[in-house]
């Protein structure tokens, strides 16, 4: 029965997960609106949240639509993008060519600590251009390929032909769950490491070496499950995890076999003393 819930209950993440996957129209109008006149649709893949450096990768297509396409997708006159990303040069396309993807990073604000509960914002401007250097009109489409967030637009605004996007960024509800299970995990390790250091030194039995070195194994096996962590990179040191969870949990564990190693060793003192006595 316990098989069975724990099955539901992942499979039943996995389907929420595969809803947090973003993927449409996140500023400008409809494509079926530019059919008559000159017009580019920006496609803005982000592939990675990068909280150590407060910034997000995105690969960017610009493709013609409307009169500005061949009807092969190639681009018949030449049109441009500026985008206010950190590299500032547009995203230049040619008569006859066909598009390319190009890769640029976007500015990103939060606070990486609240891990596992963080949310970040990224924002964007989009200003398509033709030839002659005048506004034209675009579509912009965001498609949410980063692991562990879900991405979501939640605000835009046209000003003087450029769309500027607004994107919010939150850890996955699978995320936080597997984060919260770590954190369990580190709760029931430390109760383990109290237990066995309470039985060493209630048996009066000095230095139980086994028993030491099973609370060795557990400091150790501490710090590799903390970085296992979802998210790439892992949250930093300091997070909101660090002080409910991993933090007590070491703590608990070094008490447990120092008391276990020095304990042990009193009484083993104290045996000699009572046999040469």
């Amino acid at each position: 029965m316990a098989l069975l819930l724990l099955g539901v209950f992942t499979s039943a993440l996995f389907l929420v997960d595969r809803t947090y996957g973003y993927a449409g129209l996140a500023a400008g109008p409809d494509e079926s609106e530019l059919n008559g006149v000159d017009a580019v649709r920006v496609t803005v893949v982000l592939k990675r949240i990068d909280t150590s450096s407060s910034t997000a990768i995105a690969d960017i297509l610009v493709e013609p639509i409307g009169t500005l396409t061949d009807g092969k997708g190639r681009f018949l006159r030449p049109a441009s993008v500026e985008l206010s990303t950190y590299r500032t040069d547009p995203i230049a396309a040619s008569a006859g060519r066909m598009p390319s993807v190009e890769e640029r990073r976007i500015a990103v604000t939060g606070t990486a600590v609240d891990y596992p509960f963080d949310r970040y914002r990224m924002s964007f401007s989009v200003t398509p251009l033709s030839a002659d250097g005048r506004p034209i009109p675009a579509t912009v489409i965001v498609v949410d390929s980063v692991g562990s967030f879900a991405v979501k637009p939640v605000a835009q605004t046209n000003d003087g032909g450029a769309l500027d996007v607004d994107l919010t960024a939150a850890r996955t509800a699978p995320s936080i769950a597997f984060a919260g299970f770590v954190m369990l995990l580190m709760f029931g390790l430390a109760g383990a490491a109290l237990t066995a250091a309470y039985y060493v030194l209630a048996i009066h039995r000095g230095l139980l070496f086994p028993a030491c070195s099973m609370l060795a194994g557990m400091l150790f096996a501490l710090p590799p499950l903390r970085h296992q962590l979802p998210g790439d990179p892992a949250p930093p040191t300091g997070s909101f995890i660090d002080f409910v969870a991993f933090f007590p949990a070491l703590a608990i564990v070094a008490l447990s076999l120092i008391s276990a190693v020095l304990g042990g060793y009193a009484i083993e003192r104290r045996a000699a003393r009572t046999e040469s006595g």
